[in-house]
């Protein structure tokens, strides 16, 4: 699933939740995957990504909640591209 950060776990809360695969948490923020967990929404109240779409499993996910609690930002690789670059 990706590599997540060991001082925060990634949490299953639930098997089966709405979407029909695995509910987890992580630093606060709830990952509701579909059937086979590898097509997953984000739910952070305050993130610029909350409910902005779908990603691939949690574990490319867990680093967009890890720079915006750590950092208040997005990975560079996330953030909009400026004009001309």
């Amino acid at each position: 699933m990706g590599s997540v950060n060991e001082t925060h776990p990634l949490l299953v809360m639930a098997e089966v939740g709405p979407w029909g695969g695995s509910t987890f948490i992580y630093r606060g923020a709830r990952i509701e995957c579909s059937r086979g967990n590898h097509v997953c929404g984000l739910y952070m109240r305050g993130h610029s990504m909350d409910r902005c779409g779908t990603f691939g499993e949690p574990g490319t996910i867990t680093p967009l909640v890890d720079a915006w609690i750590d950092t208040g930002d997005l990975p560079t690789y996330r953030r909009p591209r400026k004009a001309g670059s």
